[in-house]
């Protein structure tokens, strides 16, 4: 998923404006369902392919290894509270594996594309 305020801003800025690659519109209604019972979302009426840049970190300092570019396919949905959601079965198609080191920092493991990064937490640097 892609919130779609963001996608806007990313089609609009200057250094990210190349990162969206195809707009469709959905011909049929489709809508999100929450874990509760009655949750839903707003209807998601396109679909945008989203070329990401992954810039691979390792944890011991070595050298990185090179920038991988995946295109993601994401619906757009509006107020949703995450800007980019990545799932499935884009998490299984890429072999991501998630863990924590002994200091606490959470790494993400894009196993396929042999790239490592550092995930953000609304707690890091406390």
């Amino acid at each position: 998923m892609i919130n779609k305020k963001f996608r806007e801003k990313l089609a609009k800025h200057q250094k990210t404006c190349q990162a969206m690659q195809e707009r469709c519109h959905i011909g049929h209604e489709v809508k999100c369902t929450g874990i509760c019972d009655g949750m839903t979302s707003t209807k998601l009426e396109y679909v945008s392919t989203v070329r990401l840049t992954l810039d691979g970190v390792t944890d011991d300092g070595s050298r990185p290894p090179k920038p991988v570019d995946i295109d993601v396919e994401m619906g757009e949905l509006e107020g949703s509270t995450d800007n980019l959601l990545m799932g499935f079965p884009d998490i299984v198609r890429l072999a991501v594996k998630f863990y924590e080191d002994a200091d606490g920092n959470v790494w993400v493991e894009f196993e396929k594309l042999g790239i490592t990064l550092l995930a953000v937490s609304p707690t890091a640097g406390q």
